[in-house]
């Protein structure tokens, strides 16, 4: 949940403020995948917590999001405050109408703040400092035909008390084959997006990029999705559908920003 991740959410407001101004824009990408593979617009259909993205041959054909859960405590005559939360959600993905996979996925975050109201009143309303969160994405991939199980984990550490040491990271594995995960956050103009959040996560099999997705809290951005006719088919259906799970994901981060 991204709110958690930073210092207030007028982050939401800001990138509304930018993207009224902004052109269309492609995330920084490995020029080798962006040269050789023609780019899959997402399109969401639906209106229900879990988006029906479909792109190319692939679809989300169904899917349900259950509630946040948060448990939080405040030390006595403290500014500090301690939430975790936990959300999961679950879907189901096809390609071509007939290749499917089961989506479950869970948001998990560990946050540490500190919260100025509890001090000052309303003298500085609305001023909280994130010591520390930790988040923690975690994905299931099943396959009807299949007995194989592919897992992803994408975890994000930011804070004031771990700066220098904050970061991210993201593997996709069936036990066998891994692929690494990582995030960008620029643009392919060479900017940085705003507040540094990412434009979207690049997925790596040994040193070369296979895939990537671009999925931005820049509702004004397109969600793309490139995946190499270099892959096998199997290995292109789950980029597809992890692909997927990242752009329910931001979804839910943009939802939260709108709740808070």
């Amino acid at each position: 949940m991204i709110h958690f991740l930073f210092l207030t959410t007028t982050i939401s407001v800001l990138i509304s403020c930018f993207s009224t101004v902004s052109a269309q824009k492609i995330m920084k990408l490995d020029g080798n995948l962006q040269a050789s593979t023609e780019p899959m617009q997402a399109k969401r259909k639906g209106v229900g917590m879990v988006g029906k993205y479909q792109f190319g041959p692939y679809q989300i054909v169904s899917g349900k999001e259950g509630m946040t859960t948060t448990v939080s405590k405040s030390r006595f005559l403290s500014a500090q405050t301690e939430s975790k939360s936990k959300k999961k959600l679950s879907f189901v993905f096809v390609r071509d109408g007939k290749d499917s996979v089961l989506v479950n996925a869970s948001v998990n975050t560990d946050v540490r703040d500190w919260d100025w109201d509890r001090i000052t009143g309303p003298m500085i309303n609305g001023w909280t400092v994130l010591k520390e969160s930790q988040e923690n994405y975690l994905a299931t991939f099943s396959f009807p035909s299949d007995s194989a199980i592919w897992r992803m984990v994408l975890f994000t550490k930011v804070g004031q008390d771990v700066k220098g040491k904050e970061g991210f990271v993201g593997v996709l594995t069936d036990g066998k084959e891994e692929i690494q995960i990582k995030e960008i956050k620029h643009w392919n103009d060479g900017k940085t997006a705003v507040m540094g959040v990412a434009t979207g996560y690049e997925f790596y099999s040994q040193e070369s990029v296979i895939a990537a997705v671009q999925s931005s809290l820049d509702t004004f951005q397109k969600k793309l999705v490139w995946i190499s006719v270099n892959n096998n088919a199997s290995v292109q259906l789950i980029l597809a559908a992890t692909s997927a799970a990242i752009m329910v994901k931001t979804d839910g981060d943009l939802a939260d920003l709108d709740r808070h």
